[in-house]
């Protein structure tokens, strides 16, 4: 079956995986209506999150791909209701669209792939849901841990995996107010900004983490409630 399904090309493979995800959105209700924002519509910021950029071998191409991906999102204004779906917004990663190539989590291991470093923006936008008190709908976790503690540009169960056609960053704007998303990459760090119409209250946020010989386990309560819960293999121990 395996062999079978390598022998299909890459881009029949993706437009079926692409069906899939929109067919599950349709039966489960999801309609992702996304407004272009106004010059009227803005706001003031309401929430950031910041996070160093770290210099590494492919993170030039990385900033780039943040970039070009930001500012797609930043056209986008949510209303009530609405859903925030990453790959809606910034379209297919790839070289046509003007990502380079960078540095992606496939299956344990790291290769490049053209738009790698997305992940730390889908990881932002993410962080700025739980700290909003918005509706995860659909997040990922990586399957493996990478950074020792000093290494970690997010807190470990943090993070939002995203790989365009089969895992998605989906979360629904549960909120009475409208909102949008700003963001500025420099080449050492990136800001995302949660802007609002009208006053949010910020959600205390806590990740509690269990650790075993073969994986990681980590817990994360908004508030008093347990709204996830991430597994990770350990990178450098037998999976």
């Amino acid at each position: 079956m395996k062999r079978l399904k390598n022998r299909v090309p890459r881009f029949l493979r993706l437009k079926v995986a692409l069906w899939k995800m929109r067919l599950r959105y349709l039966l489960k209700g999801y309609v992702l209506r996304m407004g272009r924002l106004r010059e009227k519509e803005l706001f003031d910021a309401a929430i950031s999150v910041s996070q160093p950029i770290f210099v590494t071998a492919t993170s030039a191409n990385k900033i780039r791909n943040l970039r070009r991906a930001a500012e797609k999102i930043s056209r986008f204004v949510f209303q009530p209701g609405d859903y925030l779906s990453f790959w809606d917004m910034i379209g297919e990663p790839s070289a046509k669209n003007g990502y380079l190539p960078g540095r992606n989590l496939v299956a344990g291991r790291l290769v490049e792939e053209d738009g790698g470093g997305l992940c730390q923006l889908s990881g932002i936008l993410y962080h700025l849901g739980l700290k909003t008190g918005l509706r995860i709908v659909e997040r990922s976790n990586h399957s493996v841990d990478l950074y020792r503690d000093a290494e970690r540009f997010t807190p470990l169960g943090c993070d939002a995996t995203v790989v365009y056609g089969y895992k998605n960053l989906l979360m629904q704007n549960t909120t009475d107010a409208t909102l949008y998303f700003s963001f500025e990459v420099a080449d050492d760090a990136i800001t995302g900004r949660l802007h609002s119409d009208r006053p949010l209250t910020e959600t205390p946020l806590r990740f509690e983490l269990v650790e075993d010989n073969r994986r990681t386990v980590v817990e994360t309560w908004a508030g008093r409630e347990k709204i996830a819960r991430s597994v990770y293999a350990n990178y450098d121990k037998p999976a």
